[in-house]
């Protein structure tokens, strides 16, 4: 069995700028967490960054159920057929202000 033919992969690169200010950001927005702008889309499935400042918050997923985020992705089916079993594997990179990973 050749499970690499059904394989996808992508890159999504989020960079978030004037770090210090993200709460206060966040805050003046109403909201408590931060996405991206820019998605990756893998099959009908549609990829976004997620990042939460706040340890505490609970986020709502998509089947309803309140989960503590910091960083993470949020996936949407754009066909709108939730019941689509996808296995996502994925991997976050930060940069340092040297520019190294």
């Amino acid at each position: 069995v050749n499970c690499k033919q059904a394989v996808s992969t992508g890159t999504l690169e989020w960079k978030i700028t004037g770090m210090s200010w993200l709460k206060e950001t966040l805050d003046q927005a109403d909201d408590v967490f931060g996405w991206t702008h820019e998605s990756l889309m893998v099959g009908n499935l549609e990829l976004y960054g997620i990042y939460c400042p706040e340890p505490d918050v609970e986020v709502l997923s998509a089947h309803g159920e309140e989960r503590h985020v910091t960083l993470g992705a949020c996936v949407n089916s754009v066909n709108g057929d939730v019941d689509e079993k996808t296995v996502l594997r994925y991997r976050f990179y930060v940069m340092r202000q040297d520019g190294q990973y």
